[in-house]
C-alpha cells in the first residue's frame, strides 16, 4: 500500500508536468491552454483514484472517500464554511495584532464580486485536484497500513514540502502548510470525503483572496481591493500570505483541533 501510495502522488505529478509542458509546446490559443491547465490534472487524478482505488484494491467510491449526492453537496458547503471562517480570522487578527490594512484602488462592488467568482472558479479544480492527490487514495491506503494519525502527518509533510518553490517563503510557510494538510485531512475523514475537504480548501483560499492576500506566496489581484499585511512578517507572513505566520499557526493548530474532535469519521480508513 505504501508503494502505490508513493506510485500515485509521483504519477499524478509527473503526468500532470508533462501534459502541461506538452500543451504549451503544442498550442499558441490561451483559451485552450487555460482550459486544459485546469482539466487536466484533475482528469489525471480521477483516473488514477479508479486504476488504483477501485481497480487494483476494490475499494467503494465511498471508501475513497466520494461521497455522492446530497451528501456530497452539503459536505462540500460545510467545508467551504470551516475553511472561510478560519481564513477570515486570520486576516482579521492581523489588523490589531500586526497593523494589517486595507485600502480601495477604485474598483466597483460589481467588479469586485466578478473577480472574486472568477477566482473562486479557477481554485477550485486546483483545491480538488490537491485533495485528490494528498487527501484520496493515499491517505485512505496509508491510514489502513499505519493508522490515520501517521498518514495524515506523513502526507501533510508531504504537502507542506511540494511549496517549497513557491515565492515569498517564510520559516513558518512549510509548517503552516503541513499544519492546513493536517485539517484538511481531519475533514476528509471525520466530515465528508473529497468533497468536504474540496470545500475546506477553497474556503480558506478564497477566503484569502477575497480579501486581497497572497495565498502561499501567489498573488490573485481582486479588483477594487488591496491588502497590506503589516509586520513582522513571522506574525502575519508578510509577501507569502498569512499561511507564512504565526497568526496561521495559532488558527489552523484550533481549527484541526476543533475538526478533530468528532466521534464518528465519515471516512472509514
Amino acid at each position: 500500500m505504501l508503494g502505490w501510495s508513493a506510485f500515485f502522488i509521483l504519477t499524478s505529478l509527473a503526468l500532470v508536468y508533462v501534459g502541461l509542458q506538452y500543451v504549451g509546446l503544442a498550442t499558441s490559443s490561451i483559451v485552450v491552454a487555460g482550459l486544459f491547465s485546469t482539466a487536466w490534472p484533475v482528469v489525471i487524478a480521477v483516473a488514477l483514484t479508479w486504476l488504483i482505488g477501485r481497480r487494483r484494491f476494490g475499494l467503494r467510491w465511498s471508501e475513497l472517500g466520494w461521497v455522492g449526492g446530497r451528501n456530497g453537496v452539503v459536505g462540500f458547503a460545510r467545508g467551504f464554511a470551516i475553511g472561510a471562517v478560519p481564513a477570515a480570522v486570520v486576516m482579521a487578527l492581523a489588523v490589531p495584532l500586526g497593523h494589517a490594512m486595507w485600502r480601495p484602488d477604485g474598483g466597483t462592488t460589481g467588479d469586485y464580486i466578478q473577480s472574486v467568482m472568477g477566482l473562486g472558479a479557477t481554485l477550485l479544480p486546483a483545491a480538488l485536484w490537491e485533495e485528490i492527490v494528498f487527501r484520496g487514495v493515499p491517505l485512505v491506503l496509508m491510514a489502513r497500513l499505519f493508522g490515520a494519525g501517521p498518514a495524515m502527518v506523513t502526507l501533510s509533510g508531504l504537502f507542506g514540502l511540494a511549496h517549497l518553490r513557491n515565492p515569498g517563503l517564510t520559516a513558518l510557510a512549510v509548517p503552516n502548510i503541513a499544519l492546513a494538510g493536517i485539517f484538511l485531512s481531519l475533514v476528509f475523514l471525520r466530515w465528508g470525503g473529497i468533497w468536504a475537504s474540496t470545500g475546506a480548501h477553497l474556503g480558506w483560499n478564497l477566503g484569502l483572496t477575497a480579501l486581497a492576500a497572497p495565498v502561499s506566496g501567489n498573488i490573485m489581484q481582486v479588483a477594487g481591493l488591496d491588502y497590506d499585511p503589516g509586520g513582522p512578517a513571522w506574525l502575519t507572513g508578510g509577501g507569502f500570505g498569512p499561511e507564512g505566520g504565526l497568526l496561521a499557526t495559532f488558527t489552523l493548530g484550533i481549527v484541526a483541533l476543533a475538526v478533530g474532535r468528532r466521534r464518528q469519521p465519515e471516512i472509514e480508513a
